[in-house]
């Protein structure tokens, strides 16, 4: 088990690939946003990549271990320390009883991942673990991670020193320009085409009115 000490910025329980085949009942898959960092995390310490973890965004919880427990950390380097000294991103370590974990802000990247051992107890909620906050379910009380919560774990029987490659590793952009992928939906004829060809060519700035359910806001600069 561990308590909540600090809660972070939404840091949630969510797991792989999310709650899938109810979007007609208006609940979408939800899960991890870098599913590869999060699959990786769960290996290294022999869980089934699906299992539930925790997704950290920009700023990252301090948890209190009320028992020896094996995790690790992968995604963006969030500096994560245990009783204030530095330890590994991308391997199995081991927190002690009474040991505090503090992940602070994103170095690089947006979303960090910390998987235990065992896993998060958690009721599953349509098949999945993942936390959907705005209809508030799944995860632990169906919203993100809050201060004085004790959260419990299941049986740890990993090996700490395990190493994902380098190489495996997802490349965590070091850039705040990025390029992504976008395709035409269902109003596409909303648009003429010198409207697809300003919307694909132009640049767009991520303002910080944003969430993790796509609600994001982008403006043309």
């Amino acid at each position: 088990m561990f308590e909540v000490i600090k809660k972070g910025l939404e840091t949630s329980l969510q797991d792989y690939p999310g709650r899938v085949g109810f979007l007609n009942q208006g609940f979408p898959p939800s899960g991890p946003m870098d599913s590869w960092s999060f699959r990786l995390a769960n290996i290294v310490i022999g869980n089934d990549p699906n299992e539930g973890a925790l997704e950290c965004q920009f700023m990252g919880p301090t948890l209190k271990f009320e028992s020896d427990h094996i995790i690790s950390i992968c995604g963006a380097d969030m500096q994560p320390k245990i009783d204030g000294q530095s330890v590994p991103m991308w391997e199995s370590i081991l927190v002690k009883k009474e040991q505090n974990l503090e992940l602070s802000f994103c170095l690089s990247g947006a979303r960090t991942y910390i998987a235990f051992s065992g896993g998060i107890k958690s009721d599953l909620w349509l098949g999945s673990k993942s936390t959907f906050h705005k209809a508030g379910v799944g995860g632990i009380e169906g919203h993100a991670l809050q201060d004085g919560q004790k959260i419990s774990l299941g049986e740890s029987n990993a090996v700490i020193g395990k190493k994902i490659l380098e190489s495996a590793r997802p490349k965590i952009s070091q850039s705040n320009n990025w390029e992504i992928e976008v395709v035409r939906g269902p109003n596409d004829d909303w648009l003429n085409e010198e409207g697809y060809s300003t919307f694909l060519n132009a640049k767009w700035k991520l303002q910080a009115r944003s969430d993790r359910t796509a609600s994001d806001w982008m403006v043309l600069t």
